[in-house]
């Protein structure tokens, strides 16, 4: 796919370090980069498939829960110079934050993400609804106000419970949706108020309908969008936040009426042009709800989003330059003169389901599933052969598991299994198909934690 000048681009740019606690998250580019490297602290079985694949592996095996705490790592930090062969070393992670940066700095490394301050400012539920409103935006009808004992009274007074009217409350940052509550009554908001004192929160008219992520990608090839991907929420044995993301479906999100994809697209390209124009380049992500009465942007994700694995595979499949290829040719300062970026297939088929931790507390493996590809037979998953990610190999009834090892710690909200599937998962927008449901079930009754 690549033509020799690009890979002699990358040759000459130096090794390329994917930071992360998890590997998974790191999955996609392994055996196109031609010096690539994962380091991660979570173990994993499949260490030995992924060098195989094309990538270097250095496994810390320490409880570090972050990308900053990770490359802070003395051991991290040697293994890094230990690799550049005399090149600049090129450090790649999910999110930015202050920590990478001043690791980088110190140690002259080269950080292929964008500004910390620019994620921080923009990935605020409450600074973003800010922005969209003053871009003229469709969102949903909110205020915003900081919580004090002497307005308590008049935020519960102000909202009109009456005929089952809900809302949505937001605090500024939070992950797996704990950080938007919805609320349907008083007592309710109440409790949620009366815990936050002190902090800025978001209450928004709480719009009906179904939630759609699209991938972006900007720079200077251009402006690239993905198809609608159906975010699947709502199941409390998956994710214990209402509002929470347990997984993705990329054909149910095909589902999406041209209409709503030309205004989600409308507002995308309003807000991306906003976001760059203070020099944001490469991956993000955008939230929507669709709802009777229309499209509603929810948020921005200035960052690389949980599904770039997967669509990474997917664009490779097709034959296409990945988003995440042209996130790195970017702040590698590629001349993309020569390079034809294309909008991706609008028609790729997948899903994956992840499940985390739903109790209030940690929770350790006791029993994992091995990762792998599984076959069910009827209502049990039998093991089928090793794969460090859902392949074109598997065949019709099989699914990719990827599962934590025994011992591990899991917080709560974090994850601990993801299922991908080659094909639609949800049956409809609250419920999933038959044949999935068996395999999420088996899954759920085979993993135990405690």
């Amino acid at each position: 796919m690549l033509d020799n000048k690009i890979i002699k681009f990358l040759e000459d740019s130096g090794p390329i370090f994917y930071v992360t606690p998890a590997a998974g998250r790191a999955i996609g580019l392994e055996g196109l980069l031609p010096d690539f490297h994962i380091i991660c602290c979570q173990k994993t079985e499949n260490a030995e498939l992924i060098r195989k694949a094309g990538a270097k592996f250095f496994c810390l095996e320490k409880d570090l829960k972050n990308s900053g705490r990770i490359l802070s790592d003395p051991g991290v930090v040697d293994y890094i110079k230990n690799n550049t062969q005399g090149k600049t070393p090129n450090i790649i992670t999910f999110k930015p934050s202050p920590m990478i940066e001043k690791v980088c700095e110190k140690n002259g490394f080269r950080y292929l993400g964008n500004k910390s301050e620019i994620n921080r400012e923009w990935e605020d539920k409450i600074k973003f609804a800010e922005i969209t409103t003053a871009l003229d935006v469709a969102n949903a009808n909110s205020r915003t106000v900081r919580i004090e004992k002497e307005n308590m009274m008049e935020l519960e007074n102000s909202l009109d419970f009456s005929r089952g009217k809900r809302y949505a409350v937001q605090f500024s940052r939070g992950y797996s949706g704990n950080s938007t509550f919805v609320v349907d009554g008083r007592e309710k908001l109440s409790e949620i108020l009366e815990k936050n004192l002190g902090r800025k929160v978001k209450i928004a008219d709480f719009v009906e309908g179904d939630t759609y992520t699209f991938n972006v990608c900007i720079g200077e090839f251009g402006f690239l969008v993905s198809q609608p991907i159906f975010q699947i929420t709502g199941f409390p044995e998956c994710n214990r936040n209402a509002m929470g993301t347990c997984g993705n479906d990329f054909a149910f999100g095909s589902r999406l009426g041209s209409d709503s994809r030309d205004d989600s697209r409308a507002s995308i390209k309003s807000v991306a042009q906003k976001i760059a124009s203070v020099g944001y380049r490469g991956i993000l992500g955008f939230d929507f709800v669709v709802g009777s009465d229309g499209v509603h942007l929810i948020e921005v994700n200035p960052r690389l989003v949980g599904s770039i694995p997967i669509f990474t595979k997917l664009q490779l499949s097709d034959r296409e330059v990945p988003f995440l290829l042209l996130h790195i040719l970017s702040f590698l300062d590629f001349n993309f003169l020569s390079l034809e970026a294309k909008e991706p297939k609008s028609d790729f088929v997948f899903s994956q389901l992840i499940l985390r931790n739903v109790k209030s507390k940690p929770l350790t493996i006791i029993r994992p599933m091995r990762s792998g590809i599984y076959k069910m037979d009827g209502d049990v998953a039998d093991f089928v052969r090793e794969a460090y990610y859902a392949d074109g190999e598997m065949a019709g009834g099989e699914f990719f598991l990827e599962c934590v090892p025994a011992g591990e710690l899991i917080e709560p909200d974090m994850e601990y299994a993801n299922i991908q599937v080659g094909y639609g998962i949800m049956e409809t927008r609250n419920g999933f198909t038959e044949e999935f449901t068996k395999t999420k079930e088996s899954v759920l009754k085979n993993i135990i934690l405690s």
